[in-house]
């Protein structure tokens, strides 16, 4: 290895770590605005648990990670959190503020990410917790539902349907 070189790598790693480092937060902040929003649309009750305890936010990542959610879907989930939160400082209002937020965003330019981030909370909190969500088959004992048998052995097994 030339000096030149070594130099380069020397020079370019920190910057490259830097960089991916942001990103990870970056990240983390899209999946900490997912979950808010999921407790605004899922909240918990005395009658049944939330979003948040059903763990939906687990199952959004799993399923996203799997690669079992469409691009498509997982760009307007990503870009809509990214939105919101850069548009309206999301993380950093109060809970009242964040639900008012919320409602304007979705009744304007939002409307179709709400269906999406909607679908996802409901996959979360009702599918087989193999997936990641409906944690402990809560999700499931707060409708009194009996789940059918066999149960799945392995996540996405099939693929996309």
């Amino acid at each position: 290895m030339t000096r030149r070189v070594f130099s380069k790598i020397f020079f370019i790693l920190p910057l490259f770590s830097f960089a991916m480092s942001k990103s990870k937060k970056d990240d983390e902040s899209l999946w900490m605005v997912l979950e808010e929003v999921m407790q605004i649309i899922f909240p918990k009750s005395e009658y049944f648990d939330g979003a948040k305890e059903l763990g939906c936010i687990e199952y959004l990542k799993e399923a996203i990670g799997s690669g079992y959610i469409f691009d498509k879907d997982k760009k307007v989930i990503l870009n809509g959190a990214k939105y919101i939160n850069d548009k309206y400082n999301f993380l950093s209002l109060d809970k009242d503020s964040k639900k008012k937020v919320f409602k304007k965003f979705v009744t304007s330019d939002g409307r179709g990410w709400l269906v999406v981030v909607l679908k996802y909370t409901l996959e979360g909190a009702f599918c087989h917790p193999i997936y990641g969500g409906n944690k402990k088959k809560r999700g499931w004992e707060n409708i009194n539902f009996k789940t059918g048998l066999p149960e799945p052995k392995k996540r996405y097994a099939l693929g996309r349907v």
